[in-house]
């Protein structure tokens, strides 16, 4: 596998993430806490808890997270939210696009692990602000825990062993949104390595989501040959959404490239939609360009409705055009079917104009 280039983002977290993170304990109720340092290795000492453990119990650890990344419980991102471990709730997790020196310094997450019957069940992540509620369990919390070592930890869970199952989606998700939120290198790669196609699809569609979240000009490079070589529909389907999650101006680019030159019909058409999200000038011509160029009757259809979905000051002028030049008469059509739907004054003019004639 081909040596992943550092971002300058993770050039400089580095420093933080090749050491053990400085301790910090969770706030801690209706449990039993139980601390032991990992410094001789966290997979050793994290395996040797799990073979022990027959009855149910949480083990956990705490490394630094990503700037701008936080994990909740429920739905609460209040900070002092009190996560119930023993609940249904999975957490969840936020991006923030502040850019205030608060949310992107690099934060610190929780990793926790609820296992019985000396197997793990679940993988959950929190943000270390978030109290714990044990629900009466056991928690072990791990000391001296490195990053790279965690990633490599929770790359082991993110692939199912059999089948996948709701169970075990569960526990993968977990998994891999937990690698997602490190500031450690090694995260980027663990990310990588499980959007090979011979990783499961719902692993890869799970990791490809995050790598287009994280992974700046790289991911997008890595997002660029899943589109290009991946085999499966739905993979290269969440390649082309990762990418309007992305923030690199290279993703509208490999976005744009996409609309206009992907073999396949339904992705060019996913594409669209994503650019309209977008709502930028260069999103806005590469839409108005397919419902031109495009070959495909579908998929000049799906461009029209993109061009709906922009905000109006760019959407309305564009599907006017449309609808006054389009050689399509379904195209023509479908412009004046989404123009009456904006309720905008231009396209009233528009509607009098053609009525007057």
């Amino acid at each position: 596998m081909k040596i992943m280039r550092l971002s300058s983002l993770t050039l400089a977290l580095l420093s933080v993430a090749i050491a053990p993170a400085a301790a910090e304990m969770p706030s801690i109720r209706n449990g039993n806490l139980t601390t032991q340092s990992a410094s001789t290795g966290l997979d050793a000492a994290f395996r040797k808890l799990v073979e022990h453990q027959s009855e149910p119990a949480w083990i956990g650890y705490e490394v630094p997270s990503l700037p701008g990344h936080r994990m909740y419980c429920g739905n609460s991102e209040r900070r002092d939210c009190l996560c119930r471990l023993e609940s249904n709730h999975e957490s969840y997790s936020q991006t923030s696009s502040d850019d205030s020196d608060e949310t992107q310094e690099p934060g610190i997450m929780f990793v926790l692990f609820r296992v019985q019957s000396h197997r793990v069940e679940r993988i959950r992540g929190y943000s270390s602000y978030c109290r714990l509620d044990a629900g009466g369990l056991p928690l072990f919390w791990l000391t001296d825990v490195r990053p790279s070592e965690s990633v490599a930890l929770l790359e082991s869970f993110a692939e199912p062993s059999g089948s996948l199952t709701k169970h075990t989606k569960g526990m993968t998700d977990g998994a891999i949104t937990s690698i997602a939120f490190h500031a450690d290198p090694a995260a980027a790669i663990a990310l990588e390595n499980l959007v090979r196609p011979d990783k499961p699809v719902e692993v890869r569609k799970q990791a490809i989501f995050w790598v287009g979240e994280n992974g700046g000009p790289h991911g997008v490079d890595v997002l660029r040959r899943v589109l290009h070589d991946d085999p499966d529909h739905e993979v290269r389907e969440g390649a082309v959404f990762a990418l309007s999650c992305s923030s690199s101006p290279a993703a509208l680019d490999l976005l744009m490239q996409t609309a206009r030159d992907d073999k396949d019909p339904k992705i060019r058409s996913n594409a669209l939609f994503w650019l309209a999200n977008k709502a930028s000038d260069k999103s806005a011509k590469a839409i108005a360009e397919a419902v031109e160029n495009d070959p495909d009757a579908d998929v000049k259809e799906q461009a029209v409705f993109a061009l709906s979905q922009l905000p109006k000051e760019r959407g309305v002028p564009l599907l006017i055009q449309v609808a006054r030049t389009n050689r399509s008469s379904k195209v023509r059509e479908q412009a004046i079917f989404w123009l009456g739907q904006s309720e905008d004054d231009r396209a009233l003019d528009f509607f009098e104009e053609v009525l007057s004639h």
